[in-house]
């Protein structure tokens, strides 16, 4: 009777440890976030040490999961290294969500230097200021990429086609960038620090002519 017992609750605990999922663990080969706009999940492609490529997907309303790190999902950069427990779907998709055994961490980064963050940018006659969301009182002179400018341009051109000299445009953005003291660029006195923007993650728009800066969604 005793070895049914303990048969039994054994038995119990390797179910709850497979129903947490699986650990990865390795780096970082792809980031997507612009899913999360329409409520769709963010994927991290991980590769492992032994060469798999395996999906993590991270829901838009990380508020309703139990994981713990979703939070840090803006800042993960190809390069990185992670590690990450969660449901393994039939496709193989992990996702880390709806137990508190799940986590999504970054153990190691592929560049210290370089940041990826998520804010509200501004732009205006000489004006072109990223305010971070988690500190929307620090302003930072932003210097556009490519890619940046180009969703920018596309965003000003349906919603503001007429443009204009005193025309603010304000949209959300997360970026990856190098930020380098502003002190160190002659021109730019009402920063703290400048933001040059090497990857384009994601844009929405948020309005224009406001009188006061929108808040992050």
């Amino acid at each position: 009777m005793r070895l049914l017992l303990l048969s039994l609750i054994l038995g119990s605990c390797t179910g709850s440890v497979q129903s947490a999922g699986p650990t990865v663990a390795g780096e970082v080969t792809a980031v997507d976030l612009s899913p999360m706009a329409y409520d769709g999940n963010a994927t991290v492609d991980v590769r492992t040490a032994a060469g798999e490529t395996v999906r993590v997907a991270v829901p838009a309303r990380t508020n309703l999961c139990q994981a713990q790190g979703l939070g840090t999902l803006g800042e993960i950069a190809v390069g990185d290294r992670v590690e990450v427990q969660g449901e393994r779907s039939i496709e193989g998709v992990v996702t880390p969500c709806m137990e508190a055994t799940h986590y999504l961490r970054v153990v190691e980064r592929a560049n210290p230097s370089s940041r990826t963050v998520r804010g509200v940018y501004e732009s205006g006659f000489e004006r072109s200021a990223f305010r971070p969301c988690e500190t929307p009182d620090v302003v930072w002179w932003l210097v556009q990429d490519e890619a940046f400018a180009d969703r920018f341009a596309a965003i000003r051109q349906q919603e503001a086609p007429e443009g204009g000299r005193g025309l603010r445009l304000f949209v959300e953005a997360t970026v990856t960038g190098d930020l380098r003291d502003a002190s160190d660029v002659s021109h730019l006195g009402d920063y703290e620090h400048q933001l040059t923007v090497t990857e384009t993650r994601d844009m929405v728009y948020l309005g224009r002519d406001l009188d006061t800066p929108p808040a992050c969604r």
